[in-house]
């Protein structure tokens, strides 16, 4: 990042991106060419133009009509919000402003602010150094963390490291590349701002006859820098002679921008294309197909291209991976079936959408059917052991090197005398062989492979170098990867690996093995391959249905009542694949809740089911049913959960306040359907049983429903006995019919019944009164809600009372 300056300063940019058929060095030959060889060849020109020709130009077309960002940018010198971004041509784009001097890197400064680092590096990945290469600065990323960018962003204009730009200064102009980056919104500190246009290295203010110090130097106006973009432009070698490559392909540049805008009207308004590659592919019913969809430029600038599908069979979907792009840029289109999408050939359209318009592609996708088919068993892959050399294989390697090679004493075969050699070069590399093949519908599939890695890297615990095997489809996405080691495997001797392929029956797919070395470690690894096997056999059918089952164990556990108690459950795949499934209890006493670790578990796993009690909780055996929940449906298991009492001394005593109901309704909650009050004065007609009050139920000659209710704590560790008085004064007309009841029940806190301790009725009929009793002993340790409810339903003739006096819930 470009460091934080005491004084500011902002380098003036004009960003080209017009792709020019040129030639490109390599990062390996870097060194040893100028690219700007490559370059001038290129461009089919019979005029040589000035640095003054093109300068004109550039401001001639830059106008309000071709500006591209719609927020002004920071000149960092001047620190005024007047910098604008222009397009005079088809791809160029161009402001003016200062330029401050960046003098990070790995040249050393007297700047205190010096940094050692750069954004980029060069071709060798060594830091840039301000001294030696000039380079320009141009901010990290959106300030809006928007798409597309209302300011200026390189990453939406085909521009990355070492970019080529033509500078131009007072009448001179140089090359420079994109090297260094001020710093992003997340990063600011000070004045830095991403939004600033306008720094250069050391280097580059030296070439043009500017102040170069890093803490005095810099101009405050007049720099206009124009870039180049597109990987055709990008400048490849080291620090000794980036500068002179870059110089080298200053009037190539000047050749291009001035045929290309010389004569010719502002660019056009923004377009674009889609395109798919392949255009067409198979897929057996139930599996996926991908597909690359690619977009560009036509006309004018970069624009955001939302991406969709149709003409997709019945039971398939498509995702796009990203869901949009800014045109020139990729995505993946994943056509998923189901097994039930039917056999045949269909036309899909891809769409891409952007605020200009719309544009198509088409894709022809045929579907196969998903049943059972035969499979000739084979050996698919063509020269397996590489004993042909690299026949019908594809090989690459960054430094040039052949990894199909032939065995040295030092890497021998696994059999015959040719082997494929990844890596072990002693320099950072990548490595690749590929091989593709078509895995016919109906098999199982298998690959096998026999690997030696024969490492010298100085760790046990890093993994500088790394080795592959994936599948890829044919538009060069990677489908999976079926095998990953490193240097940590290192071993003697081969090893044979294998891998399930059998996903990828009915499709064309590439296989890939890919070596990386970092050279970071202090050694080397070279990962050896040889007698490699895709062999298929058998038949396959549609895959089962998924299932799954859920058991428990123990299958009863006891527990005091405050505690916990815990048990396992398991659960297994029946059938198919496993799949998520979610656990839940029911059938927990009061007081009581159950908890899972983990909640969800996949198919084939366990998790912790804890049950705790609390000290109310009342004792008792009690069936609680553990579901697991999933997509293809819900299985179940049960265990006995056994609540004890907790043991401890009791006291003695009468619980119910107000038993008799001498104080009248005090301390008892009643109700009545026909808005009478049940607890009354007692009458001739119906007497108490002692004192002057009493709870009269019903007895009016109508529907109704009457009750008297009272909360109460039965301590934990005592035995409880209910007792109470009932009188049953009936008039009904019948001898068998019950229209009339009186229950006495016991509820927990939420109102749900937890037994009925009692239970009479109109054929209960008596002169005088009798004494009920009831065990509650098993409501120990909880706070409960004792209820007396007298029904009357008026419809045999007569009436009934139902009168209660002198109540008490005693302790011991």
């Amino acid at each position: 990042m470009s460091s934080i300056r005491t004084r500011l300063a902002v380098a003036l940019v004009a960003a080209l991106a017009l792709a020019t058929p040129a030639a490109t060095a390599s990062a390996r030959a870097a060194g040893t060419h100028s690219a700007a060889a490559a370059r001038a060849a290129a461009v089919p020109t019979d005029t040589t133009y000035t640095a003054a020709q093109v300068l004109a130009d550039i401001q001639q077309h830059s106008s309000a009509a071709t500006q591209v960002n719609t927020k002004p940018h920071i000149n960092t010198m001047t620190r005024a919000m007047n910098v604008n971004v222009y397009q005079p041509t088809a791809g160029v784009y161009v402001y003016t402003s200062s330029m401050a001097i960046d003098d990070d890197g790995s040249d050393p400064d007297p700047d205190p602010d010096h940094q050692g680092q750069t954004t980029f590096q060069d071709s060798n990945g060594a830091q840039l150094g301000a001294h030696h290469v000039p380079f320009f600065v141009l901010g990290d990323d959106c300030w809006d963390k928007t798409s597309p960018c209302p300011h200026f962003f390189y990453k939406e204009h085909g521009i990355s490291g070492r970019q080529f730009a033509l500078v131009f200064y007072n009448g001179n102009v140089i090359g420079a590349i994109f090297g260094d980056t001020q710093t992003g919104n997340s990063q600011t500190t000070s004045s830095n701002d991403s939004r600033e246009l306008g720094e250069a290295s050391v280097k580059a203010a030296s070439l043009l006859g500017i102040p170069s110090s890093g803490t005095t130097g810099g101009v405050d106006n007049g720099v206009t820098v124009a870039i180049l973009s597109g990987p055709s432009w990008v400048v490849n070698g080291t620090n000794a002679n980036l500068s002179a490559n870059a110089q080298g392909m200053v009037q190539n540049a000047l050749n291009t921008l001035g045929s290309s805008m010389s004569g010719n009207p502002p660019p056009p308004a923004n377009d674009f294309s889609v395109a798919v590659s392949p255009t067409s592919g198979s897929v057996t019913a139930g599996s996926s197909a991908s597909v690359s969809v690619g977009t560009s430029v036509t006309a004018g600038s970069a624009e955001s291209v939302a991406l969709s599908a149709s003409g997709l069979p019945s039971g398939a979907t498509a995702s796009f991976s990203p869901a949009s792009v800014n045109s020139g840029a990729s995505s993946t289109l994943t056509v998923a079936t189901s097994a039930a999408t039917p056999a045949g050939t269909y036309p899909i359209t891809v769409t891409g959408t952007a605020s200009t318009g719309s544009h198509t592609a088409s894709y022809t996708l045929t579907v196969t059917s998903a049943g059972s088919g035969s499979c000739t068993s084979a050996q698919l892959l063509a020269n397996p052991g590489f004993e042909s050399g690299a026949t019908s294989w594809t090989q690459s390697s960054t430094l040039g090197f052949t990894p199909i090679t032939k065995a040295t004493s030092a890497e021998s075969a696994h059999s015959g005398s040719w082997i494929a050699d990844f890596n072990g070069n002693g320099s950072k590399d990548t490595d690749t062989v590929a091989q593709s093949v078509s895995i016919p519908a109906g098999c199982t599939a298998s690959l096998s492979y026999w690997l030696h890695v024969d490492s010298t890297e100085n760790t046990t615990t890093a993994k500088p170098d790394t080795f592959n095997v994936q599948v890829l489809n044919s538009a060069g996405t990677v489908l999976g990867t079926v095998g990953s080691f490193s240097n940590l495997d290192s071993g003697t001797g081969y090893t044979q690996l294998t891998a399930d392929l059998s996903a990828y029956a009915g499709q064309t797919v590439t296989l890939k093995f890919t070596g990386a070395e970092t050279d970071t470690s202090g050694g080397t690894t070279n990962f050896v391959i040889d007698d490699t096997a895709l062999n298929v056999s058998g038949s396959t059918s549609p895959p089962p249905t998924n299932d799954f089952s859920v058991t428990d164990a123990p299958a009863s556990v006891s527990v005091t009542a405050g505690g916990s108690a815990t048990s396992t459950v398991t659960t297994a795949v029946t059938s198919g694949s496993a799949q998520s499934v979610a656990l839940s209890a029911s059938g927990l006493p009061a007081g009581a809740t159950a908890s899972f670790n983990p909640a969800s578990v996949t198919a084939g796993g366990t998790s912790a089911l804890t049950v705790a009690t609390a000290s109310t909780t009342p004792a008792g055996t009690y069936t609680v049913t553990v579901t697991g929940a999933a997509a293809s449906g819900s299985h179940t298991a049960t265990f006995t959960l056994t609540v004890t009492a907790p043991s401890g001394g009791c006291t003695s005593s009468q619980l119910l306040a107000n038993p008799g109901f001498e104080s009248g309704a005090t301390s008892w909650t009643q109700t009545s359907s026909l808005g009478f009050t049940p607890i009354t004065k007692a009458t001739s007609a119906e007497p108490a049983h002692s004192g002057s009050w009493i709870a009269d139920f019903n007895g009016n000659g109508s529907k109704d429903t009457d009750s008297a209710s009272q909360s109460v704590s039965i301590p934990a560790g005592c035995t409880a006995s209910l007792s109470y008085w009932l009188n049953v004064d009936s008039t009904e007309n019948t001898t068998t019919a019950k229209p009339d009841t009186f229950t006495v029940q016991v509820l927990n806190s939420a109102g749900t019944v937890l037994g009925t301790v009692g239970s009479f009725s109109n054929l209960d009929n008596s002169t005088g009164y009798t004494q009920r009793t009831a065990d509650l002993s098993a409501y120990a340790g909880q706070t409960v809600t004792l209820k007396f409810t007298g029904t009357e339903t008026d419809t045999s003739g007569g009436t009934t009372n139902f009168v209660l006096d002198d109540t008490a819930l005693t302790t011991s």
